[in-house]
Parts: C-alpha cells; structure tokens; sequence
C-alpha cells in the first residue's frame, strides 16, 4: 500500500520521526538508522510498512527496502509482533541481524528486550530456511551442485535482501576466490555477507 513517504521531518526523537509530507504529518515509529540519519527540519525519505492491529495502525519506518524486508520476515515468525521486530533493528543494524540469523547466532538475537531463547532460536530456524529457500536452491541435497549453480543462487539470495546485483556478485566472486569453489551453499552465503559487511 505504501512503499516511502518522503517530508520534512518535524520531529526526530530515539524511536519516531514525524513526517510532513504536504501538510500530513505522519508518525513513524523507525529503526535506529532511520532516527540516527534524519535532521529535524530537513527532507527526509522514509520507507515504511503499514501494519494493522486491533487497537489500530502503526507505521514503521526504515532506511531503506532491505531494512524494512528483515522486519516483515521477522513479523511472520510466531510470537515476533511489530514492536519487537523494530526493538531489533533499533538495538542492531541490518549485517548484524542477518548474519545472526544465517549463522543461528542466538544469544545476538536473544540479548534484545522482550525476546527470550526460545523466540530467538525460532527466529534463527525459520529465517535461515526462508533464506535458503530462495530461488535456485536445492533444499533437499543442502550442499552445492556446482560451483556455478551454487554463486548463482547466493547473488540470488542476496540480491532478495536488497543488496545490489553488482554487490552480491562481487562479493561471492572475491570468497570463492579466497576460500575457493568447495564451499556450500550456506557456507558461501554466509561468507558473502561478512564480505559485504566489511564493504560498507
């Protein structure tokens, strides 16, 4: 329904901007990025998703589509609600979380308020399927079929993160290069995105 809002913002506090966008102002509860990059007084964009409750709505904000992608995998995770997924991107940013999940690093996800070890054991199990069911992987066999067919479902699961085509490929090229063509699929998604972390 909505993909940004782009306003000046009017407010800016720890977890909420308001937007004026052509006389609306809107109330977005944002992600930790969002709040630390936006000047009050100044245009900002803001990607957002919409979420209905029975008291309501809410509107979440996020720097950009691969941010507001985490939140709506971690919505869908039961006993994951809204407000703790953006407690998550508020407490870490988008590399950490990811490689928590791709590496089933629980304690990471499980030191953010209002997630216990189960919650986040089932946050790792679930993302980390939906991630590697990603177009092009073979879920059953679990490894790589060939060097080439494994990149390609790599670049392909990052790219649906929101990393670029340029980005993903670049950084399966240079980890197949330095730890070369054996890896499997997970493996090599898992390097590839500590790649990228260290990019940027």
């Amino acid at each position: 329904m909505l993909e940004f809002l782009t306003g000046t913002a009017v407010t800016v506090s720890s977890d909420m901007v308001v937007l004026d966008v052509n006389g609306l102002g809107f109330r977005i509860t944002s992600s930790q990025q969002v709040t630390a990059t936006v000047r009050q007084g100044e245009s900002a964009t803001v990607y957002v998703s919409l979420q209905l409750y029975d008291g309501g709505a809410m509107l979440y904000g996020f720097a950009d589509s691969r941010e507001r992608l985490l939140f709506e995998h971690f919505i869908m995770v039961k006993g994951v609600g809204g407000k703790v997924a953006m407690a998550m991107l508020r407490m870490y940013d988008f590399h950490t979380l990811v490689n928590a999940i791709v590496e089933q690093d629980v304690a990471v996800l499980s030191s953010v308020p209002g997630i216990g070890k189960r919650t986040a054991e089932r946050i790792c199990f679930e993302l980390k399927e939906r991630i590697l069911k990603l177009p092009g992987h073979n879920q059953e066999r679990g490894t790589a079929t060939a060097p080439g067919s494994s990149a390609h479902s790599v670049v392909e699961a990052l790219q649906t993160l929101g990393f670029s085509a340029q980005e993903a490929s670049l950084a399966t090229h240079q980890v197949k290069e330095e730890q070369g063509d054996d890896l499997s699929e997970e493996a090599l998604l898992q390097a590839s995105l500590r790649s990228l972390q260290k990019m940027r």
